[in-house]
């Protein structure tokens, strides 16, 4: 009887365990599954962070090292700037000394032009229209405002050398000398610029240009053979020797 109780007894409590066990597990495991499921959400919000931390590292690396190379090119591009900077400035500086230069070359070049034109009127008489035409171009082109200063001096320094290369050179020339009121077709003699003499074509009667008198003046007949000489070698048909010309007669005279 005894033993029949104590096996209700014990039933009793595995039913009673049973039915409170149920209920207790639920009410344990619930929050578990609550805190695994917040620890899950956490651990992936962890990796959705550290990857976007990543990727905000490797685009910082990047930006610094865009930064680094602008910087870079920055200073370049300051030194350049310094550099053009210091080539404008050389390149105004010349301009002014340019326009310095050009305002005191201008009035030079003027005068220089006058007293060409006043040795031309006073020398002797060759090579009038050639000199003249030269001349009046030289005026023109001094007084052209599209020409730079140097083309201006460039184009004086020209005609300054040709004239210069007159006093060094020798001529004959045939052409018709007026003499005594009439035109007669000579052989025209111009040694530098020191004589002009005209000799006939028959070679009896040479002349000498007389600045003073802007005339021509007769020569003595003694002075026709060294002449006539001087012409021949002017010519080329002659080789060169020295030969006696009557170069102070005028003044003699």
């Amino acid at each position: 009887m005894v033993r029949i109780v104590l096996m209700s007894l014990v039933s009793f409590f595995l039913v009673v365990n049973c039915a409170f066990a149920a209920p207790f597990a639920a009410e344990v495991q619930q929050p578990l599954h609550k805190a695994l499921a917040v620890q899950r959400q956490s651990q992936r919000q962890a990796d959705k962070w550290e990857g976007k931390k990543q990727r905000l590292l490797a685009e910082l690396e990047q930006l610094e090292q865009q930064q680094a190379t602008l910087e870079q090119e920055c200073g370049e591009l300051q030194q350049q700037v310094a550099q053009r900077r210091n080539a404008i400035a050389e390149q105004q500086r010349a301009v002014d000394e340019a326009q310095r230069l050009t305002s005191q070359m201008e009035p030079f070049l003027r005068r220089t032009l006058q007293l060409l034109q006043q040795q031309v009127d006073a020398d002797l008489p060759f090579l009038r229209q050639e000199r003249a035409a030269r001349l009046r171009q030289l005026q023109s082109s001094l007084a052209d405002d599209t020409l730079s200063i140097s083309e201006k001096f460039r184009r004086l320094f020209e005609a300054l050398r040709i004239e210069a290369e007159y006093g060094s050179s020798v001529e004959v020339k045939r052409d018709f000398v007026t003499v005594a009121g009439h035109k007669v077709l000579m052989n025209r003699l111009r040694v530098g610029r020191l004589a002009l003499f005209a000799q006939t074509l028959d070679k009896q009667h040479s002349y000498i240009y007389d600045l003073a008198a802007d005339g021509w003046k007769a020569l003595d007949a003694a002075d026709n053979g060294a002449i006539s000489r001087a012409i021949a070698m002017g010519e080329k048909r002659r080789p060169v020797s020295l030969v006696t010309l009557p170069l102070g007669k005028v003044v003699a005279q």
